[in-house]
This record gives structure tokens, sequence and C-alpha cells, in this order.
């Protein structure tokens, strides 16, 4: 174990053959590490396939990546990378960092929002949205503004305890080219996504403490053509179903037989946080005032 890289993300420790820089280094001694093995990693049998080359059953997610490898995610302790001949680790760490990581959590009964999340004031606060609604966007407008960044694309919410737990997930923000440069900054030099995106790693260094939060407000994102934003809440039904269309990878509940347990967590997480629309233009140029609607909502309600 030794020659294992060390991170921290998500609430829980990892220890990997390869380097995670998206992750926080070194281990915080919370239960076993999640292991990641650079190993032979075959399709178990009996696994339902939801997808083109995706399988999964209740403790087990099988992902084939076309040039790149395959996955497996068993129990919510191990994940094996079975890499393509010549191709780089690094190739994989999209896939391992975002599906894979969304089935380990859901392995662990640990709620994976699709959202992006800010510390504001202390108080944390979670954005999601349908894709391209402007999650990461709006947390780098936050950042700018001196806020600090929980996690970005994956919000780790452990509802065991006496309340529900946000847990810091990735140190990076994923962004457009197009938001990049609205924000007046430069692309030049940022890792892409994927090789075939122009969307892009921004490294973050006003990152919470590596501590869990208690999740006050979530926040849904929408987009219109008015020319001002607005902050409505949302009703208990509203909230639930939004919670339930806005997990990530919503679509590996059902085969891994989490359904109800997934509902529950939902209405959990409904009733511990008061929960939001924003309503704002398309603009990139708008972002500022809408970080400020949802400014004053949260420090007046």
């Amino acid at each position: 174990m030794t020659s294992l890289y060390r991170y921290h993300a998500f609430g829980l420790d990892f220890q990997s053959a390869i380097a995670l820089p998206e992750m926080r280094p070194g281990l915080a001694g919370r239960g076993d590490p999640v292991i990641i093995q650079l190993t032979d990693a075959p399709c178990p049998a009996g696994l339902m396939e939801v997808d083109a080359g995706v399988a999964v059953g209740p403790q087990d997610f099988w992902m084939d990546v076309p040039d790149v490898g395959r996955l497996h995610v068993a129990n919510g302790s191990r994940i094996k990378l079975d890499l393509s001949a010549g191709q780089s680790p690094d190739a994989a760490r999209p896939y391992l960092l975002g599906s894979a990581i969304g089935a380990l959590l859901y392995q662990r009964k640990i709620l994976p929002l699709h959202a992006s999340a800010i510390e504001i004031d202390g108080i944390a606060v979670a954005f999601c949205g349908a894709s391209g609604a402007g999650k990461s966007s709006i947390a780098h407008a936050f950042v700018r503004r001196g806020h600090r960044l929980i996690c970005d694309d994956i919000a780790a919410i452990d509802t065991l305890g006496p309340a529900p737990t946000l847990w810091p997930g990735l140190t990076t923000l994923k962004l457009w080219r197009e938001s990049i440069t609205a924000a007046g900054e430069e692309a030049t030099g940022l890792q892409r996504v994927l090789p075939q995106l122009d969307k892009y790693l921004r490294p973050v260094e006003d990152l919470a403490a590596n501590q869990g939060f208690q999740l006050k407000h979530v926040v849904v994102l929408a987009v219109s053509n008015g020319e001002s934003a607005t902050m409505a809440p949302l009703t208990a039904s509203g909230s639930a179903t939004m919670l339930v269309a806005n997990s990530f990878r919503g679509q590996l509940v059902a085969p891994m037989r989490e359904s109800t347990g997934h509902f529950h967590q939902c209405v959990l997480l409904t009733r511990a946080a008061r929960h939001w629309t924003l309503t704002r233009p398309w603009s990139h140029a708008a972002m500022p005032a809408a970080c400020t609607v949802v400014e004053d909502a949260i420090r007046t309600s």
C-alpha cells in the first residue's frame, strides 16, 4: 500500500494506483479507504445492462469506455481500472471521477446530487439544474466574489446522521471556454475535461474547509428571456421531485435496488433544507446580479 496515492474527497479516503490531482491529498482517517487498482476488470455475471457498455447490480457497476478502458466499482470499497492497450490513466480520470464515483456513492448509501455547492457566510448552498443550466458557471462566479467552493458536478450528501451532511468534493470546476473568457480568465494551460470538448478543469484555491457541512439551501437553476434574476421558494412536493430528477446518474438507482432508499433520502433533504428556484437571464454578463439575488435571499431567510 505504500506506493499508492492517498486522497480525501466526498467524505471518503482513497488509496489510488493512479494520480488524481482533482482530489485533496492525504487521508482523513474516516474508516477504511476506497481502493483504486490498475487490474483486469471483466464484467461480472448477472448485471443489468442500462446503457451501451454500462451494466449494474445492487453492489456492482461496470463500464466499458471505448478506446479508454473498463471500470468496475464493487461494494462501495473498490474500483478496478483496466486500461486499453497503450492508454494513459489520465484518459480514464473523467470517467472514474464521474460515473464511477457516482456509483460508489450510491453503493455506500450516500446521495449524489448533480450539483455544485458554495459556502456563503458559513452556510452551504447547492446549485442544481438541467445540463447547461450554469451550475459550474455560477459556482465560478461565487468563487470570484470571495466565497469558497465545496464541490462541483457531484455533491455527496450523507443522510444517515441527525442532519444531512454535505462533504467537499473535487477541487476543480468544469467550465466551457465561453464561461472562462466571460469571467475575464484564460483557458490556455488548463486541461480539457475530455479531448473532444472545449470544456476545461479550472483549479480552485479558495476551497471550503475539509469538513462536513449542513446543507441549508438548495437552488435549482433556470434561465429566461427576462432582464433580471428572481428567487422563489419551492413547495415540498416540488423540492422532492426536483431532488429525484437532479440525482447524479439517476438511471443507476433502480437497477441498484435503491429506489425506496433514494426517495427517502430526497424527502429527508427536503425537510432539512430550504429549496428555491433561481430564474436568471442567459447572458454571462448577468451572472453577478444573479449572485447578489442569491446572497440577499439567503441572508434574509
